[in-house]
């Protein structure tokens, strides 16, 4: 098998981490294709470190302005930790 697989023994995922993710999950996928526009603009003209805070900026505006329905900044950091 190619060392490049995905791991199988992966560490289970925090309890409730699902609970914070919206039952309607378009405004998460609309938020984050919003994320990913400005990872890759921010990407174009910065590198990876600078597409990241972008993305979580982005992500973070969006939770906090309420696009994603019971979804808070934490929240989501703790989703993309997790990931």
């Amino acid at each position: 098998m190619a060392d490049y697989m995905l791991p199988t023994n992966m560490a289970p995922l925090p309890a409730g981490l699902f609970d914070a993710f919206p039952a309607d999950p378009v405004p998460f996928i609309d938020a984050m294709e919003s994320g990913m526009q400005s990872f890759a603009s921010a990407h174009s003209g910065g590198g990876m470190a600078a597409a990241g805070d972008a993305f979580m900026n982005t992500m973070h505006d969006h939770c906090a302005a309420g696009d994603i329905p019971g979804m808070t900044p934490e929240a989501f950091d703790t989703f993309a930790d997790a990931f």
